[in-house]
């Protein structure tokens, strides 16, 4: 007797995932977030109405990853890369999983592909706002508290969370 086990996949985003990678991070924020936020703050941000064209936007312009588990998507990362003043930075504008694909290093998995990418591109430090959540995981990761508590205010709520940064090391080039 075999057992037919599916490792969860990662991989890429594309455009048919927007509505599963929407259903991933409301259900995320229900499931997991719920434990550290308040009633009041899983409401206006755990029920989010789903917007086709910012999803696109996101998979179409930035880099988007999706956990696939039994042909759903449980989770995802996303990560913006862009210019300032001749520079590379990136942001990551969201990593959530589902509780089916939660505690198997599935976010250490897409923190890694993003870092590959960063790695490419000589990106000086990458920044983004935790939950309160996913604090202790980016603090893992290498990433440190970018200033003290504060909130981002959904549907009129204030959310709180944790701006953090990880600053790192620039590539010299053959041409300095």
């Amino acid at each position: 007797m075999s057992l037919n086990i599916k490792i969860p996949l990662i991989r890429r985003a594309t455009i048919q995932d927007a509505i599963g990678i929407h259903k991933a991070h409301m259900l995320s924020i229900r499931e997991i977030c719920s434990k550290d936020h308040s009633a009041e703050e899983i409401q206006a941000w755990g029920y989010l109405p789903y917007l086709e064209e910012q999803r696109i936007k996101a998979i179409s312009n930035d880099l988007v990853w999706v956990v696939e588990d039994n042909n759903a998507i449980e989770g995802y990362g996303h990560l913006r890369v862009y210019e300032k003043e001749g520079l590379a930075y990136a942001h990551i504008f969201g990593l959530y999983l589902t509780l089916q694909v939660c505690g198997k290093s599935l976010g250490k998995v897409i923190i890694k592909k993003m870092m590959d990418e960063i790695n490419k591109l000589n990106v000086k430090s990458i920044t983004l706002e935790s939950t309160i959540s996913a604090k202790n995981f980016y603090l893992k990761m290498g990433f440190v508290d970018n200033g003290p508590e504060t909130t981002i205010k959904i549907n009129g709520t204030p959310i709180r969370c944790f701006p953090m940064k990880m600053v790192l090391k620039q590539k010299i080039s053959k041409n300095s």
